[in-house]
């Protein structure tokens, strides 16, 4: 078991890890939030924990489509219920979705208590369990309502990932792509050999931990997003858009893939902006998005909303602007970055254009 500064533990035996951590901090009570699916498939192999036996559950539908305020309002009634106190510990166990609406149930319940967040999905392990921000959404804006409430622990174990369906591993894949991309030249060629990555449980354990590390360093540095920790965002500016889009269209497309695609646009920005590598924007598009990830379900016809939703990002800091995280180079990130509306449209034209959307 491995332990760093950022209270990431990876580990294989997350049961005996939580129990042991439950027991030094002694809370007043304690509360399962999951899913449906993560109940099914994931907790039977947590059986061995005293914690999760014992402790009860507040179960949710599953799907991004229920991080809204209704989910969030039947956590509060059923913490409320339950009798939960400030010094209780809420325990989130499951995807993004669970462990960034139950972290704000949690950092807004009884003005905040503690959370462990356990993801069971390789998009959680290698980013939305990490870094403290949680959320839901508001109609088609992603994240809009939530807050930065860091959880006291992020437990990973690579055993939860055999449970996995492939498309929850390429989402969670898309997530890696973005983290080598932000890191270094060397973390991004190895993640782009995709078919090992995706195939062998051991290397991918390996890169989603340095995937992890890099993001809690960050983090670290930066914990309320002023700067350094913006670098995260790359890809998510039309990510973000593409997956409302698509959600709106009734094709949902999994996070880490919207952001998959999104890293292409900033890609073409970082061409306009900075003259990106246009051999490493072809390979991208032409060796891992065609290949291996679902169809982007958006198009030219929906150039106009992309950007209309890409002004309205609450990661703008101006009115009428819309800032990307860029790249210089490989592990060169930039953010803040403002591109015009001509400069926009081009990047999103050029990357419909090598989809063939």
């Amino acid at each position: 078991m491995a332990k760093n500064d950022a209270r990431i533990i990876a580990t294989e035996a997350p049961g005996r890890v939580l129990d042991e951590m439950i027991w030094k901090l002694n809370p007043a009570s304690t509360v399962v939030i999951t899913d449906k699916n993560v109940e099914e498939k994931v907790l039977p192999r947590m059986e061995g924990s005293r914690v999760i036996t014992k402790s009860p559950r507040i179960v949710l539908e599953p799907g991004e489509a229920n991080k809204d305020l209704k989910s969030l309002a039947e956590v509060w009634w059923a913490l409320s219920a339950g009798g939960h106190t400030r010094q209780s510990v809420a325990i989130c166990i499951g995807g993004g979705m669970v462990t960034d609406l139950g972290g704000f149930a949690a950092a807004t319940f009884k003005r905040g208590i503690r959370h462990i967040n356990i993801p069971t999905t390789l998009l959680g392990a290698v980013d939305a369990a990490i870094g403290g921000k949680t959320g839901i959404d508001l109609g088609e804006m992603k994240n809009e309502i939530g807050t930065f409430r860091m959880p006291h622990a992020v437990i990973i174990s690579a055993g939860f990932l055999t449970t996995l369906p492939q498309e929850e591993m390429i989402s969670g894949y898309g997530e890696m792509l973005k983290t080598g991309m932000a890191a270094s030249p060397d973390l991004y060629f190895d993640i782009c050999d995709t078919e090992h990555v995706l195939s062998d449980p051991r290397f991918m354990e390996v890169l989603a931990s340095e995937c992890a590390r890099f993001k809690s360093d960050i983090v670290a540095a930066d914990p309320w997003e002023r700067g350094l920790r913006k670098v995260l965002n790359l890809g998510h500016t039309a990510g973000h858009a593409f997956e409302e889009i698509a959600l709106s269209k009734g094709k949902p497309l999994p996070h880490g893939c919207a952001v998959a695609y999104g890293l292409l646009t900033a890609m073409l920005g970082s061409k306009i902006k900075f003259d990106f590598n246009t051999g490493l924007i072809q390979s991208y598009a032409h060796n891992i998005l065609k290949p291996w990830f679902p169809q982007l379900p958006v198009g030219c016809a929906d150039r106009d909303r992309v950007m209309e939703l890409m002004a309205g990002d609450k990661k703008n800091t101006r009115h009428g602007e819309v800032a990307f995280t860029l790249l210089r180079d490989l592990g060169d990130a930039v953010p803040d970055v403002v591109l015009t509306p001509a400069e926009i449209e081009t990047a999103l034209d050029l990357t419909f254009e090598m989809l063939g959307r």
